[in-house]
């Protein structure tokens, strides 16, 4: 199994960031992981840039599925692109103008 899963993660090194280049949308979701910020630890690991990784689970994804973000907006204490992994802790939380947290 893990030698599967190492062939499966080589192999996507390999295609991703070709397809990225050829403008295929990658987006994320936690199919492989439990996390979204393992997924975009994933798919930096697996040859995106950070930037593309975030956007695969950010802008990329929300453009995809027709969403309007007027006025959402998430903070982190940190920078998640030195660490995907501040996205499950974020600062705060606003949602159409409103902070929820």
């Amino acid at each position: 199994m893990r030698a599967r899963t190492a062939q499966l993660r080589e192999h996507a090194r390999e295609i991703l960031p070709h397809a990225a280049a050829c403008g295929v949308r990658v987006l994320a979701g936690t199919d492989a992981v439990t996390t979204i910020a393992k997924e975009i630890a994933l798919l930096a690991d697996c040859g995106l840039t950070v930037e593309q990784s975030l956007a695969a689970a950010g802008s990329t994804a929300r453009d995809y599925l027709g969403i309007s973000p007027e006025g959402d907006i998430v903070t982190y204490d940190a920078d998640p692109r030195s660490n995907p992994e501040i996205l499950t802790s974020p600062a705060s939380v606003v949602i159409r103008g409103v902070r929820i947290a």
